[in-house]
């Protein structure tokens, strides 16, 4: 299990109901920011979130969260600046035209 921290951003994966409640006020896929820690009386660890009312339970299951990757756009582009330019083609010849359009050359 990743490592939680009082305002860490993190992503709610799971916001379907639990087997005590049947609603949870979390949005699948939203980015929400921890505001601190609860102890279940079972002993279990939970979250709460800003913006997020967890009652009437005690907080979240850490497992409702993973999280925020800190990915950047660059890696993207220097994927694709590394791949192979596209050779151009002469289309001014018949030939190239014909071919290029799905033509038969020969009659």
């Amino acid at each position: 299990m990743a490592d939680f921290h009082v305002g860490q951003m993190v992503v709610c994966v799971n916001n379907s109901p639990s087997e005590f409640w049947s609603g949870t006020n979390l949005e699948r896929n939203r980015i929400y920011e921890i505001k601190g820690f609860v102890e279940s009386i079972l002993g279990n660890l939970g979250v709460n979130v800003l913006g997020v009312d967890p009652s009437p339970c005690i907080g979240f299951r850490l497992s409702r969260f993973r999280p925020v990757r800190d990915t950047s756009i660059e890696i993207f582009r220097q994927i694709v600046a590394d791949l192979p330019k596209p050779e151009l083609v002469d289309m001014s010849t018949d030939t190239t035209r014909a071919i290029a359009m799905g033509k038969a050359l020969f009659p």
